[in-house]
């Protein structure tokens, strides 16, 4: 059982997609997205110029993957991850730790001082995050405005 972090490249993108699609299915997200639109947000993400992206694979599949932008802000460079995310079947067996620890490198490697992401509010995601020494940033809030057609 080889299990190794890499680079994400646009080859990986239809498997990256596929991944995405099984862990938003799942509770805390129940999303349901069809593998074209998956993969287009994928491209959109990686695509951006700060951005970059890691995946973690098991025996030549993919089964988790992150993406992260790095941008300057008036503190110094800050690393924002915009997605990780794991195949339910193998959540909870240090996959997310990997992928952020993924991260992380690239981050220190060309001076993030700090990281940061959105995510649920579920007790589930916040003792993750809390366990790998994230906390919430309370001093904000996210405002969505919806159109419907």
């Amino acid at each position: 059982m080889e299990l190794i972090v890499r680079e994400l490249v646009m080859g990986d993108i239809p498997k990256v997609a596929n991944v995405y699609i099984k862990a938003y299915a799942e509770e805390d997200w129940n999303e349901q997205w069809a593998c074209k639109d998956a993969a287009q947000r994928i491209y959109e993400i990686i695509s951006s110029p700060h951005c970059k992206g890691g995946i973690c694979v098991l025996n030549e599949e993919v089964i988790g993957c992150i993406l992260f932008e790095i941008l300057t802000w008036h503190t110094g460079k800050q690393l924002e991850i915009k997605e990780i995310f794991v195949i339910p079947s193998f959540q909870r067996q240090g996959i997310g730790k990997k992928l952020l620890e993924y991260a992380e490198i690239i981050g220190k490697e060309v001076g993030v001082r700090e990281l940061f992401l959105w995510t649920n509010k579920s007790e589930k995601l916040i003792d993750f995050y809390s366990k790998l020494g994230y906390r919430d940033g309370c001093n904000t809030t996210q405002f969505i405005k919806k159109w419907r057609y």
